[in-house]
């Protein structure tokens, strides 16, 4: 994470490998050599008038370096033997270099000459200056400066303006973020009551030994009731804090990406450097981590909420099936029975003058009392709706669906 460390106002964007990356003069292979040291006519024709061989192939060098990097550097002929040696090789039949660097006016000669080849802005100023200007519109979207830093890196390419110093782009953006966070201060001052300060104040005191904050940042491990119940219980006790936050952000429009910068920036620092910042950058960052953590429980709680949902019904639809598996092995018994009595309309052997009665009576012998009905429904589908008989086993969830859903589905917020 790129924040302001506590005992030291530089701000830290980049790690050592990506500045290493960035601003180390580039290393070519063989393809990118023959790229990026192709000289078109006139390229080639400046060069042509740089006077000693070292000019000509530090102007070859630093035109491809810049190409590659929008930045110029400094370095010996030693340093970058390999590319020194395609040049030779390409451009000057493989001649000697007598030296194995140039003059401070040569190398801006060089450097003014492959600017006005390129159409790029060099000079330092008045890209601080552009710069300043994009950063101040940029950091009302994000004040993340990473963000901020690969946006002024587009800006740069998109605008031909040379690529400035690590530590200038530091002091550019480091500033610009505390600029817009005062801004934001001061119009929180606006906004916020006495009332509310002092709710801000209170989430970084102890309560039962452990801060109020810090019960904002565990997330549950699991979705046991135990889990869940944590969760309602930080958006009830929350609930003053949030309402504030909500419409402190409202009011002061801070962006989405702001707002989870912010929250980071809180859920970073230890709360004993939290309490160290002025009064309105705290409230910035605890109102953005109030905001963005009730966000985070309550899409906690939605996922919770759907995974009950999911097991009640999976739960429900294994209980239908194996009821109606169940109540189908019970009804194939007597189906097969009932077929015998299906028998007796074409048993040649039972009289026509025989009554109903003495029928039933004989069919009775082979179904029970009131199964006929049931078989009846059987053979003609109506029995065993296996949404009917879900629902059943839904119904019968009741127990589990109250004591699971209902705490959750009430302080939900949609």
């Amino acid at each position: 994470m790129s924040v302001f460390p506590m005992n030291d106002k530089r701000l830290k964007i980049l790690s050592k490998s990506e500045i290493n990356e960035l601003y180390s003069i580039p290393k070519f292979s063989e393809n990118e050599r023959a790229s990026y040291f192709s000289l078109s006519k006139k390229e080639y024709a400046m060069m042509s008038e740089c006077g000693s061989l070292a000019s000509k192939v530090h102007f070859i060098l630093q035109l491809g370096y810049f190409k590659a990097a929008s930045q110029f550097f400094r370095f010996t002929f030693s340093e970058t033997k390999y590319d020194v040696q395609h040049i030779l090789q390409k451009y000057f039949e493989n001649e000697k270099l007598k030296v194995d660097s140039v003059s401070k006016d040569t190398r801006q000669t060089n450097q003014n000459l492959i600017a006005t080849i390129l159409n790029f802005e060099t000079a330092k100023s008045i890209i601080f200056e552009k710069l300043k200007k994009f950063l101040y519109a940029k950091v009302r979207l994000s004040s993340n400066p990473i963000y901020l830093f690969y946006g002024v890196l587009c800006y740069c390419s998109e605008n031909k303006l040379m690529l400035l110093a690590y530590s200038t782009m530091q002091k550019l953006i480091g500033p610009t973020i505390t600029q817009e966070e005062n801004r934001l201060g001061e119009e929180l001052k606006k906004y916020l009551q006495h009332s509310d300060l002092k709710s801000i104040t209170n989430t970084l005191l102890k309560d039962n030994n452990q801060y109020i904050l810090s019960a904002l940042k565990k997330d549950p491990k699991s979705f046991k009731q135990k889990e869940i119940k944590a969760e309602i219980k930080k958006i009830l006790d929350h609930e003053s804090l949030y309402q504030i936050a909500k419409r402190a952000v409202k009011k002061l429009n801070i962006p989405h990406q702001n707002i989870a910068y912010y929250a980071s920036l809180a859920e970073h620092y230890p709360i004993s450097d939290l309490k160290k910042l002025n009064q309105t950058k705290q409230a910035i960052y605890v109102l953005c981590y109030a905001h963005h953590r009730h966000q985070k429980i309550n899409d906690n709680l939605n996922m919770s909420f759907s995974h009950y949902v999911e097991k009640f019904k999976s739960e429900a639809s294994t209980n239908a099936r194996d009821k109606i598996f169940a109540e189908k092995l019970e009804i194939n018994d007597d189906t097969k029975n009932a077929a015998i009595v299906f028998r007796f309309f074409d048993d040649e052997k039972i009289s026509d003058n025989e009554s109903f009665g003495s029928i039933r009576k004989r069919a009775k012998k082979y179904v029970k009392k009131g199964q006929f009905n049931i078989i009846a429904d059987y053979l003609m589908g109506l029995l065993f709706d296996f949404h009917e008989t879900k629902w059943d086993e839904i119904a019968k969830l009741k127990k589990k669906i109250t004591s699971n859903l209902r705490p959750i589905f009430k302080v939900m917020e949609f």
